[in-house]
């Protein structure tokens, strides 16, 4: 999924904080009810490689302290967490 800047033609996409390079997994869950946004964040997380980075957006409140709690409990590891105004911004490492 590709992000849009209303101010330019060209998609933008989320950066990796840890390298500085796009994303190469991103999912846009805002608007998804809980327990589906974890469903859909578990399933993404099943089709890529252990070590990729998943970077998500979610609404924020439930919908992210679930996703945030499901994913450490399946053993892996949210590397940082950026609050907005909505919704949040997660970077998650795939560790299996």
């Amino acid at each position: 999924m590709i992000l849009t800047n209303a101010l330019r033609s060209k998609p933008v996409y989320p950066m990796n904080v840890l390298n500085n390079k796009p994303y190469s997994h991103y999912l846009n869950l805002r608007g998804v009810k809980c327990p589906l946004n974890y469903v859909k964040t578990k399933l993404f997380l099943d089709k890529i490689d252990a070590n990729d980075y998943l970077y998500l957006t979610v609404d924020a409140g439930e919908a992210t302290e679930s996703v945030i709690k499901s994913i450490e409990t399946d053993g892996n590891k949210l590397i940082k967490l950026e609050p907005n105004h909505e919704f949040n911004l997660l970077t998650i490492q795939k560790l299996h």
